[in-house]
C-alpha cells in the first residue's frame, strides 16, 4: 500500500487555542475508503472533517461523540461549527485501512 501523508484538519481558530490558550489536536486512528477510491488525496482528512464533522443535515456518530467527549455537552447542544473551527484533527495511520469498520 502507498503512503499518502494526509494533511491534518486545522480549524480557522485553532491557532488561538481551545482551552486557556492551549491548542487541541484530536488524534484518530485511520480513515476508511468507503467510496473505493484508489487515491484519496492529501486533503482527504480535511474533506472528511468538512463532510462528516461539520455536517448539519445528517449527524455521524463518531464525530458527534468525539465533540461530546471534549466539550462535555449533549449531542443536541454542541455547536459543531464552532467546535471544529477551534481544534485540529489528524489520523495516526496514514493510509486507508479498508472500506469500513472491521473489514
Amino acid at each position: 500500500m502507498a503512503s499518502y501523508y494526509f494533511i491534518p484538519w486545522e480549524g480557522d481558530r485553532y491557532r488561538k487555542g481551545y482551552v486557556r490558550g492551549k491548542r487541541l489536536l484530536l488524534l484518530g486512528e485511520s480513515h476508511y475508503d468507503m467510496a473505493g477510491r484508489a487515491k484519496p488525496g492529501r486533503d482527504f482528512t480535511v474533506r472528511v472533517v468538512k463532510a462528516l464533522g461539520l455536517a448539519h443535515e445528517k449527524k455521524h456518530p463518531y464525530w458527534t461523540k468525539l465533540a461530546q467527549i471534549v466539550t462535555g455537552e449533549g449531542a443536541a447542544d454542541i455547536d459543531r461549527e464552532g467546535f471544529w473551527q477551534e481544534v485540529a484533527f489528524y489520523n495516526y495511520v496514514q493510509e486507508c485501512v479498508g472500506s469500513g469498520p472491521r473489514i
